[in-house]
């Protein structure tokens, strides 16, 4: 096992630089995960109980985001005057398939 951090950057190869850059892209996800989600605290037993833990974590962080689009999304449809879902057509034959 290997510790790196930045104060080694200048004998760092152009690999270890790349996972420094992406460790510090997925630590705030892991903090917001154990803040928002209480991933702190695992009342599962064993090492699967912790992993099933995780697992629905990280589903629910992902199922946040995706509201977040979809909400996003939603309010564009409505500024630019599609009111209702009605114009989109949804059954298969309508699209072409």
């Amino acid at each position: 096992m290997q510790v790196l951090h930045r104060g080694k950057a200048k004998t760092l190869t152009r690999r270890q630089w790349r996972w420094i850059k992406r460790r510090q892209a997925v630590e705030p996800v892991i903090g917001h995960l154990k803040d928002d989600c209480r991933l702190r605290r695992c009342r599962l037993k064993g090492a699967q109980g912790d992993a099933l833990h995780v697992l629905g974590c990280a589903a629910g962080y992902n199922l946040r985001w995706l509201l977040r689009w979809i909400a996003f999304l939603r309010a564009w449809m409505r500024a630019m005057g599609w009111s209702s879902l009605s114009a989109v057509p949804l059954s298969p034959t309508a699209l072409g398939a």
